[in-house]
């Protein structure tokens, strides 16, 4: 399962339950990034009870609108209880700590992994 976007790639590996984000989301709203909310919620429901990894070492730039859309999938399932999320980032992209660590606020039992 994949979606790309003019200068990003978001693709779900279901042997790693891995979503994997390259590039630069820079859509022009929330409602733009439909596809990429559709792409999740297809990989939560095919993980089962295992995690559901965002890998987001790949990707250099999110802008606010990608933010608050990944922000409502955290919250979803958040309240669904379901799938367990996994946050992987990287330290040589600067925005990622400090963001990363903002989706840890909407879901404390979050795992952040800064590598």
């Amino acid at each position: 399962m994949e979606v790309r976007e003019t200068e990003a790639v978001v693709r779900f590996s279901p042997e790693t339950a891995t979503v994997y984000f390259s590039g630069a989301l820079r859509l022009a709203n929330v409602k733009a990034y439909d596809n990429v909310a559709k792409l999740l919620h297809a990989a939560a429901a095919q993980v089962g009870e295992q995690p559901l990894v965002l890998d987001f070492k790949e990707l250099k730039f999110l802008n606010s609108s990608g933010i608050t859309a990944l922000s409502l999938f955290v919250v979803g399932a958040r309240k669904a209880g379901k799938p367990q999320l996994k946050l992987v980032g990287s330290k040589a992209t600067a925005w990622q700590q400090k963001s990363l660590a903002n989706f840890q606020m909407l879901w404390k039992e979050v795992p952040l992994v800064i590598e």
